[in-house]
């Protein structure tokens, strides 16, 4: 899918564990980043998967309707596409609820890419070295 309609989104989400196992994510809109916190987690898919959940969200909020979503877990993108199961509990509640959403963004399209193409990541990290992550 392209054409001057489509908008790019990127996500990122960030798990750590030596901070009381403390989950970030960043989504890249078009109109500025959105940094969220989820508190406690499992892992960095996790973090990964909620993120993705949450750029979704915001995708529809804005009544956007033909959208590419760019992230580099490549777990998350598979699953988002339905190439992939889940076999993690802690994750299954996430993914559903992805699935619940995504026929109100009906132009959806999930791309994976390397964790260096992928300027959520870049932003996020650079968010933590100025300490507005953590």
């Amino acid at each position: 899918m392209t054409g001057p309609d489509l908008v790019t989104i990127h996500f990122d989400g960030a798990f750590y564990a030596d901070r009381e196992r403390l989950m970030f994510g960043l989504v890249l809109m078009p109109d500025g980043p959105r940094l969220f916190s989820f508190g406690s987690g499992y892992d960095n898919n996790e973090a990964e998967l909620r993120t993705a959940v949450e750029a979704v969200k915001l995708c529809i909020a804005a009544g956007l309707t033909s959208v590419e979503i760019v992230g580099d877990s490549r777990n998350v993108i598979l699953q988002a596409r339905g190439e992939m199961g889940c076999h993690c509990p802690d994750h299954v509640p996430h993914l559903k609820h992805l699935r619940e959403l995504e026929p109100s963004l009906p132009g959806i399209v999930w791309k994976h890419v390397r964790r260096g193409r992928n300027p959520a990541g870049r932003e996020l990290g650079r968010r933590q070295s100025r300490g507005e992550v953590l």
